[in-house]
């Protein structure tokens, strides 16, 4: 590992800091000192290590049993061990050492400047998300988000830590409302109102107009009046963060007269204290918020990046990644053997036909709808027969994995002639493709297509997929990947406030509930299946997973193998 290098003397005049910076690219180490600087913030220490991500993890260890780094940052170009960054992260959070990280190559470009795979950006984020590593997309942000932690590492965390915004004017209050809503950043408050004590000191103000958070200071009719206001906020027990959106006042007494009620805030809170200044603060104003402690960014998507960073690191709940739960394996013995035998049944690297990847995703417990091989039209009548309602018919062919573009599915076949009419019509398609089998499926309700599945990384193991399917699967950028290594409760967190959740939750009504507890089902069931033959198994496609109030069922599935 490189040695590790000190930047106090490239800083001069800057207090002593807490954070520490191992970076895979020592030339934005530069840029990340000076963007620290202007926050009155230096560098304890260094690690430029190059690219090998082997490196990048020995330095990441040696910050965490370094004392003098209270707060580390990763400069990350690529991982090469998810299980190691796991393990260091835990190691991290129990340290009480957050952690900020700058990935680097998420585009396509940029991975090929720094010979990366982009494909793994979104694996690593994914990983980082669930290893309480909070993500920073620009050298501004991340310095700003460090500099946020050290304000705000040691306040009271058991209060209501949402986001208290002031502003100077109407218009600056909706650009902070619509910012912290497209970054996700939790405003204080219930929906945008102020509630107990502060409802009744506003209550009080009067002929001051609605006050709402954010606080547009012109309804207060008296900046006086912004004292008490947060004085009853804290009251009810919301001791957050303030942002204050900073017009210039026309006089300079009166930006002074605000920012000593909201400096004062801080030292009673111990909260950060940010001011965000685009258009510049009169240098007396700008220079006394710096010099009391306040941080003060010069525009809106930085500071709301640094923002979402430090909400990250905060909010995360570390217990799972400390100390995850003992959640085993629910494949019996006998399924397990089962399962081994139809995987050995196709050499390495090729894939399951459908009818056998439904076979072992069913003996994982995946909710795959019922099937039956058919060899005859006679069969074929029989079966559709037996399954009462319409049927989908499908030709499997050696070599095919997309049975829809070859022109192999027939939908919804109510009678014996049609079964037969398609039966005969598939057979011919597969004798023009060198043969194949037929199968048929009853048909399944659907309010909702879903995608679920498993993908692999090389470098850092299997995740679970989970987003919209059938033809939003390539129309839409929904799919989230999430680690193996989840807990089923916070699996459940993730399902719910994804893309797919919130389909599932419109479409089902009073069932949604059931439904999302099905899908978390599944995704245990995929997520049991890997940790048991992870090494036999290199992906796994449910596309379509069809939802409706009544159940989910799985329609079509592929397993590829490793």
């Amino acid at each position: 590992m490189s040695a590790s290098q000190s930047f106090d003397a490239m800083t001069p005049g800057v207090p002593g800091a807490t954070i520490s910076i191992a970076a895979q690219s020592g030339a934005l180490s530069n840029s990340i000192a000076l963007c620290l600087r202007k926050y009155g913030i230096g560098l304890s220490q260094c690690v430029p290590v190059g690219d090998e991500p082997f490196e990048l993890l020995d330095a990441f260890e040696h910050l965490i049993e370094d004392e003098a780094a209270g707060i580390i940052g990763l400069v990350v170009e690529n991982i090469a061990d998810g299980t190691r960054l796991r393990a260091l992260a835990a190691r991290a959070c129990e340290a009480g050492k957050p952690v900020i990280a700058l990935k680097l190559g998420r585009s396509q470009a940029g991975a090929e400047l720094i010979r990366a795979d982009s494909s793994s950006a979104r694996a690593c984020e994914a990983l980082f998300s669930e290893c309480a590593i909070a993500l920073a997309p620009c050298v501004e942000s991340f310095a700003g988000a460090a500099a946020l932690l050290l304000r705000g590492q040691d306040m009271l965390m058991s209060g209501d830590t949402g986001l208290v915004c002031v502003a100077i004017s109407r218009a600056g209050g909706a650009l902070l409302a619509d910012h912290a809503e497209d970054r996700g950043v939790p405003l204080a408050g219930e929906d945008g109102l102020w509630r107990g004590k502060a409802a009744k000191t506003i209550a009080g103000f009067e002929g001051a107009g609605p006050i709402r958070n954010p606080i547009d200071g012109g309804n207060l009719k008296g900046w006086s009046r912004l004292a008490p206001l947060l004085e009853s906020i804290e009251a009810e027990g919301q001791s957050g963060p303030v942002l204050l959106y900073a017009d210039m006042l026309p006089g300079e007494a009166d930006d002074l007269l605000v920012a000593d009620i909201l400096l004062a805030r801080m030292q009673r809170t111990g909260a950060p204290l940010v001011v965000l200044g685009p258009g510049g603060m009169r240098p007396s104003v700008d220079a006394h918020y710096r010099a009391n402690g306040a941080l003060v960014f010069d525009d809106l998507p930085t500071c709301f990046d640094a923002f979402a960073a430090f909400y990250d690191s905060v909010e995360f709940d570390a217990d799972d990644l400390v100390d995850p739960p003992d959640e085993r394996s629910s494949i019996g013995p006998q399924a397990l053997d089962r399962i081994r035998e139809i995987l050995a049944s196709v050499d390495p690297g090729d894939f399951l036909a459908e009818y056998e990847s439904a076979q072992a995703l069913a003996l994982a417990g995946a909710p795959m709808a019922q099937s039956a091989l058919a060899t005859s039209p006679d069969e074929a009548a029989a079966a559709a027969l037996a399954f009462l309602g319409s049927v989908a018919m499908k030709a499997l062919a050696p070599g095919v994995a997309h049975k829809n573009e070859a022109g192999l599915v027939a939908l919804d076949l109510r009678d014996e002639a049609s079964v037969r009419e398609a039966y005969s019509d598939l057979s011919r398609r597969l004798l023009a493709l060198g043969g194949g089998r037929i199968v048929l499926q009853q048909m399944a309700p659907s309010r909702a297509e879903l995608i679920l599945g498993v993908t692999h990384d090389p470098a850092l193991g299997h995740f679970l997929t989970l987003g919209l399917g059938g033809l939003h699967a390539q129309l839409l950028d929904s799919v989230v990947l999430i680690p193996l290594f989840v807990s089923r409760a916070r699996l459940a967190q993730i399902v719910e406030g994804s893309m797919a959740g919130e389909l599932v939750a419109r479409a089902c009504g009073g069932a949604a509930h059931q439904r999302l507890a099905d899908i978390v089902k599944a995704l245990v069931a995929l997520r049991d299946l890997v940790r048991v033959c992870g090494d036999e198994i290199v992906s796994v496609e449910i596309n379509p997973l069809l939802v409706a109030p009544t159940r989910c069922t799985a329609v079509d599935a592929l397993i590829v193998r490793a």
